[in-house]
């Protein structure tokens, strides 16, 4: 007779995939970490800034008179697009010139001049006026820039 051994518990196998199976998951995994690497580079050159506030702030100054070159303020209260496209122009003129106020005063009156315009349009729903002579004034300050 065979002396009795206890009874051991099989010990359940791990599971390992075999290296023909673990090659493309490590190769997707590598193509992955480049594209993501390779976008968030690419984003940073393209949008990223030197952390200066004063770059900053000119880059949104310039943002904004390129929204007041394209705004054509006749179109303010007109019905449709064209006037949804004009007050949406108008506002982000003025939110980017208030951008760039903050970040240098030295953009406080081209701030000022959207700001005192989109006032007196939205008292008056008129762009003759103070509207004009406001938007002149923004006009005047964004060709100096």
């Amino acid at each position: 007779m065979h002396p009795s051994q206890p009874y051991a518990t099989p010990t359940p196998m791990a599971f390992a995939p075999s290296p023909r199976r673990r090659a493309p998951l490590i190769a997707a995994l590598a193509v992955g970490v480049v594209f993501g690497g390779g976008g968030v580079g690419t984003a940073w050159i393209l949008f990223g800034s030197d952390g200066g506030s004063g770059s900053d702030a000119a880059a949104d100054a310039i943002a904004a008179c390129g929204a007041l070159d394209r705004l054509d303020e006749s179109n303010s209260a007109a019905e449709g697009a064209a006037g949804d496209i004009s007050i949406r122009q108008w506002a982000a003129a003025q939110l980017l010139a208030e951008s760039a106020a903050a970040g240098d005063p030295t953009y406080k009156p081209l701030s000022t001049a959207l700001a005192n315009s989109r006032t007196y349009f939205d008292e008056t729903l008129d762009v003759g006026g103070e509207v004009k002579a406001e938007l002149t004034k923004a006009r005047r300050i964004c060709d100096d820039l």
